[in-house]
């Protein structure tokens, strides 16, 4: 077989030669194979201008992703003062930013207002800091300030007003009662009696104006005077204190103080409501009206509303310790908890008496019969419910709880229909009407009581059962 020539110059040619070695003019293999190099360069170029294409748009995601978890840390960190919150948001700027610069995307602009947010907010944390020590630094100087100044009166025998001053805003500073930034109201008078004091219409002043809630302090003397207890309840100081002679002690000694304050407080309620249910003993069933001037003075809550004062109701046979479940819903909840934790310890106690102690007028329910309506299956020739009526025969009684006085009273007297007015399905369980019996029981007394409060309260009363007509 001859071998080939070259189409350009006639020159012999190998085989497989891709072009001629003389002129190079390209054989038709060696043009099938120039094609194919040029076939495989153009796909390797579209490769990589897609893969271009979808590295920039993860950057791009990247970069807004970054940015926008930069904003959110940095509004955290600029609303709460917390500056590593804004460092981190800052290191999400970073990221955010060098990447749309290495990848040629212009920077967001939620990353550059997150970087102005994180700064702000470190300023401002450095602010609330430096603020911060220096208010700490003040209030040192003004508790060093106050001791020194009280130092001479709470070695006498007996507390001026300007000394007990003195150690209620010491006392107020140190335990975070009060800023430095505020002032103390201390208009009241000292009421010393032996080795303790009292100091009244204490309040802390802000922007010129008091502050609620208005303290009473009381004071003791050991070596020297001191504040043994703070109270808002305007209870009343206790006649002897713990006795102290150094700042532990007297730290101690308040801790016994309130305790012995706690025990005082449960006892008093106790009394109260031995009070309360010895004057309802004694109390005609028979209807009297409550007079305008006696509510006044009885209660405990002097605030001007046209709306009826809401009294806390308890059942006569709780206060005499035979609680019966049936008829649980006529006790106001706290007041039952504190009557049936008798046993309990006054610790466990003395928040319930607090409640006990603020109440200037309570309700009383006494009963001389009662009885829940009854719900008893027809039997085996007949299917289906039989309800019973329910009654109640009884007394509502307001009292001053304050001084064990009953100041109005009313019968309360009712029966349910020996229908019952509510429908019972055959197919519903003994449990799902004797559920509907209760809650129609409890709806016609409710609605008794406040029958009978209308007419003895004066319009002024009410049991937060329904609005008064």
């Amino acid at each position: 077989m001859n071998p080939p020539n070259c189409p350009g110059c006639a020159a012999p040619l190998e085989p497989l030669a891709p072009k001629c070695p003389y002129c190079n003019h390209l054989t038709p293999r060696g043009r099938a194979e120039a094609e194919r190099a040029d076939y495989d360069a153009r796909q390797r170029q579209a490769g990589q201008a897609a893969y271009a294409s979808i590295a920039h748009a993860q950057a791009a995601q990247n970069v807004s992703k970054n940015a926008n978890i930069a904003l959110v840390l940095s509004l955290v960190g600029f609303v709460t003062c917390c500056s590593p919150v804004g460092w981190l948001a800052l290191l999400f700027v970073y990221l955010s930013l060098s990447t749309a610069k290495k990848n040629g995307i212009p920077g967001p602009v939620t990353a550059k207002v997150a970087a102005v947010l994180s700064l702000l907010g470190t300023i401002v944390a450095i602010g609330v800091i430096v603020a911060s020590n220096r208010d700490a630094k003040n209030k040192e100087k003004r508790i060093a300030d106050l001791e020194a100044a009280s130092a001479k009166g709470r070695a006498g025998a007996v507390i001026d007003a300007k000394t007990a001053c003195a150690l209620t805003e010491a006392h107020f500073l140190r335990s975070g009662k009060m800023y430095i930034s505020q002032q103390l109201s201390c208009t009241g008078k000292v009421e010393v009696d032996g080795a303790t004091a009292r100091l009244d219409d204490v309040a802390v002043i802000t922007n010129g104006k008091k502050v609620a809630p208005t303290y009473r302090v009381c004071l003791a003397k050991g070596a020297r005077w001191f504040l043994v207890h703070i109270d808002e309840g305007r209870e009343d100081c206790l006649d002897e204190a713990p006795k102290a002679d150094t700042e532990i002690e007297e730290q101690l000694a308040r801790d016994d103080y309130a305790q012995l304050l706690d025990a005082q407080r449960v006892h008093t309620a106790d009394k109260r409501l031995a009070a309360v249910k010895a004057a309802v003993e004694r109390a005609p069933t028979t209807e009297k009206g409550c007079s305008e001037t006696a509510i006044a003075a009885a209660s405990t809550k002097k605030e001007k509303t046209k709306a009826p004062l809401v009294i806390r109701a308890i059942d006569f046979a709780s206060l005499d310790g035979k609680d019966d479940p049936d008829f649980a819903f006529l006790s106001d909840a706290e007041l039952a908890r504190y009557v049936a934790g008798k046993k309990k310890a006054v610790v466990a106690r003395a928040d319930d008496a607090r409640l006990v102690l603020g109440e200037g007028l309570l309700v009383v329910y006494k009963h001389k019969t009662r009885e829940m309506p009854e719900v008893t299956d027809k039997g085996a020739k007949a299917t289906g419910w039989t309800v019973s009526a329910g009654n109640y025969d009884g007394a509502l009684y307001v009292v001053d709880a304050g001084r064990g006085e009953v100041l109005c009273q009313g019968p309360l007297v009712f029966a349910t229909p020996a229908k019952p007015t509510f429908s019972v399905s055959r197919a519903s369980s003994q449990a799902q009407v004797e559920g509907r019996a209760r809650t129609d029981f409890q709806q016609r007394f409710h609605d008794a009581a406040t029958d009978r409060m209308k007419s003895i309260g004066a319009g002024k009363l009410g049991l937060g059962y329904k609005p008064l007509e």
